[in-house]
């Protein structure tokens, strides 16, 4: 496990809100009152954990508007307020700044004494592959020999263990903690997967990155953003952060890709499985079993085989063999991290229940996602492929995005069902007619199960109960009971 020890960085010691405002030159319209600077000790955007001598950064968050629990603030003993607006302070030092969360950003960096200046930062975004991709590229990095740490919403790795539960990563001074963590366990390289809500809550303010990765970009989380153009302006925000020595890699199989990389003048790297780029595919084999490309980069070639026989997996590995380039990792090397990293739980996921046919797990964070997913998988599939949605996943997505799954596997799927879990406590009706779907798959058929669940397969320790009443335990069962162990009685059925 990963821990944060008292003297990893300047909690309790105050430092000058002024001066941090100043080295970043962002905050020349901030006004002063009743002060000339604020002395800070701690800074929170939640005013139940400020304590005496902290500051209170009133903002927009998930929660609410911040700015109407100043009061609240006050009541702890907060030495400052940071504010979009006049608020009544009482006499309290107030500082007043355009954007809040910008400053709680920068602020969050300068406490735990810029952390992403001692490293290395590879951010990975994207609308769909950034996982993916960024577990990958770790894996590339690693088989070099580097000190390489991971911060994902799968988790957080670095040399001394695993961390499942890293907390909120859009909230600007987890994503510094967290850094600062990675710095303190020795980590030379991070790579970061970056989403579009950490993006909007600025977490990148002030931090210099080194590699930029955009998997792709297409029209999704509007609902999140406002429209399509604001998605796209906040994902371009990752360019913005790269260092001026920094590196863009870009798929040049997509328009998008293209276009920012054209716009961007310092150096950059381009994959793809259909564009002549910097680092090439060329697809030799690919079915249900998984799929063999040749990966070209510099006129050298080697064969990489992946279990995953998805483009979308193919082009995560490009991009993850991209940044290896930029490290100056061997092309040997590279195809080895790509092949030892094998499948990432929580994204498609190849499992083996001693079934005949195809089976997959997915939890697709959009509609996209899993679009990319089953297009692939209807081309390699020679049977019938079959989806089985929980609705307890498809509810994190909203009425709208249950709807266009729905809409989705239509287009690709020869059979697909919403259905709802067993329970803990017992079974569903909904499941009977399934299971006979399921006993009468045969070898060259396809099943993609989504559900909110970690198979446990992939080595990090996941505790039982996550799985236990999701689709996919049924599924389990319904496949167990198709092939009991060797040596176990199974009854004739009578006349």
């Amino acid at each position: 496990m990963i821990h944060l020890h008292e003297d990893s960085f300047s909690a309790r010691v105050p430092f000058a809100l002024s001066q941090v405002l100043k080295r970043h030159h962002l905050f020349s319209a901030s006004q002063w009152i009743h002060c000339d600077e604020i002395m800070v000790s701690d800074m929170h955007d939640d005013p139940i954990n400020c304590r005496r001598g902290d500051i209170f950064i009133a903002r927009e968050t998930g929660d609410g508007d911040g700015h109407d629990r100043v009061a609240e603030a006050i009541s702890r003993g907060v030495a400052g307020i940071v504010a979009e607006r006049m608020v009544v302070t009482g006499g309290v030092p107030l500082c007043l700044v355009p954007d809040s969360t910008r400053v709680f950003s920068a602020m969050s960096h300068a406490f735990y004494k810029y952390p992403a200046d001692r490293l290395q930062l590879i951010a990975i975004t994207g609308t769909s592959g950034k996982t993916s991709t960024t577990w990958t590229s770790a894996s590339v990095l690693a088989e070099s020999g580097l000190a390489v740490g991971v911060v994902s919403d799968l988790g957080v790795f670095d040399s001394t263990g695993y961390e499942p539960n890293p907390g909120n990563l859009e909230n600007p001074k987890t994503f510094s903690s967290i850094l600062c963590k990675l710095v303190q366990s020795g980590c030379t390289h991070v790579v970061a997967e970056i989403s579009s809500q950490m993006l909007a809550q600025q977490v990148l303010e002030g931090v210099t990155v080194d590699t930029a990765v955009i998997t792709n970009l297409a029209d999704a989380h509007e609902d999140l953003h406002g429209s399509r153009r604001a998605y796209h302006a906040l994902k371009a925000r990752l360019v913005h952060s790269l260092s001026p020595t920094g590196c863009l890699i870009v798929c040049a199989d997509q328009r998008r890709g293209r276009s920012l990389r054209e716009r961007w003048d310092g150096l950059s790297l381009s994959t793809g499985l259909q564009s002549p780029c910097d680092v090439e595919g060329t697809l030799l084999e690919r079915s249900l079993d998984g799929q063999t490309f040749l990966l070209r980069i510099a006129g050298h070639v080697v064969p990489v085989c992946v279990p995953l026989p998805t483009a979308a997996c193919a082009r995560n590995c490009l991009q993850a063999a991209a940044v290896g380039l930029r490290y100056g990792v061997a092309i040997e090397k590279i195809a080895s991290g790509i092949e030892s990293s094998a499948n990432i739980p929580g994204r498609l996921e190849r499992l083996n229940r001693g079934q005949a046919f195809a089976l997959f797990l997915d939890q697709p964070t959009s509609v996209h996602a899993l679009k990319s997913s089953l297009k692939s998988l209807r081309r390699v599939t020679p049977g019938r492929l079959i989806l089985l949605i929980d609705r307890a996943f498809s509810n994190h997505c909203g009425q709208r995005g249950s709807e266009s799954m729905i809409d989705c596997a239509s287009c690709w799927c020869d059979d697909a069902y919403l259905l709802r879990a067993p329970s803990l406590n017992g079974r569903c009706n909904d499941l009977s007619g399934v299971s006979g779907v399921i006993n009468s798959l045969r070898s060259n058929d396809c099943l993609v199960v989504l559900s909110d669940a970690f198979s446990g397969e992939s080595g990090a320790s996941v505790d039982s109960s996550a799985v236990r009443g999701t689709l996919i335990e049924w599924v389990n069962e319904v496949i167990a009971s198709q092939n009991p162990p060797e040596g176990t009685f199974r009854p004739r059925r009578a006349a």
